[in-house]
């Protein structure tokens, strides 16, 4: 599936100083939790206070749970409603079509990877979701399908963000999906 998302009225610097941000990236999802970052040095992950060079890697969980259960409450159990699924975070990764993330389960049954591109006069980003899944009955009977929440991730939770600190604010969502 490929999804497009364009937000107007951007300034260019303003949003490469957030989408050059993974933390920021992994923050504004609200579902993607790094656990680990990958040390050269090491060779492995470790906690970024352990890193002796630290990389754009990252050791994840995503986050999955259904509507009623992220609503305003002090404590949310997992194994229940909340569902975790392991996997890697890498980005931002800078090539001449712009920065991108890139997602993928444990296992590499799922993936995604997010593009945000600048129009030729940099005042419109767009944002370029491309997901692949492998046949994992696993997660659609467990509701982990990572496909379905990166759409989630771009919609409700990217866009928003982005928008809010560097695009139109009148703006609505245009999105076009083929699959």
């Amino acid at each position: 599936m490929i999804q497009n998302v364009e937000i107007r009225a951007v300034s260019k610097d303003k949003a490469m100083m957030f989408l050059g941000n993974p933390y920021f990236i992994m923050g504004a999802t609200g579902h993607i939790a790094a656990l680990k970052v990958y040390d050269k040095i090491t060779g492995d992950f470790v906690y970024p206070s352990q890193g002796k060079s630290l990389t754009n890697k990252f050791y994840v969980a995503y986050l999955f749970g259904s509507k009623s259960v992220f609503r305003a409450q002090s404590i949310v159990k997992t194994g229940g409603e909340v569902k975790a699924v392991m996997g890697y975070f890498e980005g931002p990764i800078y090539s001449g079509a712009g920065v991108s993330y890139k997602g993928v389960t444990l296992d590499e049954s799922e993936g995604f990877e997010m593009l945000f591109t600048f129009s030729s006069n940099d005042s419109t980003l767009r944002i370029i979701l491309s997901t692949n899944q492998n046949l994992n009955l696993k997660s659609k009977v467990t509701g982990t399908e990572l496909s379905k929440l990166s759409g989630h991730i771009i919609n409700d939770h990217i866009f928003p963000a982005l928008k809010q600190y560097v695009g139109d604010q009148e703006q609505e969502k245009g999105s076009s999906e083929s699959g």
